[in-house]
């Protein structure tokens, strides 16, 4: 019997995966109501990881495969990658993505399992990169400047909810 992980792994599921990327970027891209598309495919909920158990993630030649497979199919619809340092092979700044914070505040303003204070001043700017992960995440590989030619979005939610009373 074979199990899911094995099944995932399987060289058939994998160029399936492709297969399907491979027959999406013809038919949607450029497609006026898309205005980028989120390479997903790998990981918990096609997000690139597979946390708190990375030993089951794609292989880096497999993410290549995935990457290469985007890359060929959608030439005018940007893409969209969720870590600046899971690209396979690849420096964040060699391919022609975009990257996504899937939670603002909880990836952005997320530290050690506390929410960040809101209240920093502004102008309080070396303060308030020491907290932001995401960015962090882009100066480590050297693509903190990707948002000025790429796509970059986020999605916004807070696990953070604080009350004032009067």
């Amino acid at each position: 019997m074979v199990t899911l992980i094995e099944a995932l792994g399987s060289l058939s599921f994998k160029y399936l995966l492709i297969f399907i990327i491979l027959f999406l970027g013809p038919r949607y891209d450029g497609d006026i109501r898309i205005g980028f598309w989120q390479v997903g495919f790998l990981g918990h909920w096609g997000e690139w990881h597979t946390w708190p158990n990375d030993t089951y993630f794609a292989s880096k030649n497999h993410q290549d495969q995935i990457l290469s497979a985007f890359n060929s199919s959608f030439t005018k619809t940007k893409i969209l990658l969720r870590f600046y340092d899971v690209t396979g092979n690849n420096n964040a700044t060699s391919l022609n993505v975009g990257f996504h914070d899937d939670g603002f505040d909880v990836d952005t303003y997320y530290t050690d399992g506390m929410c960040y204070n809101m209240s920093v001043a502004v102008g309080a700017e070396d303060q308030l990169k020491s907290h932001v992960r995401f960015y962090n995440m882009s100066v480590a590989v050297g693509a903190q400047n990707q948002w000025k030619t790429h796509v970059s979005s986020t999605s916004i939610f807070s696990l953070c909810i604080t009350t004032h009373s009067s």
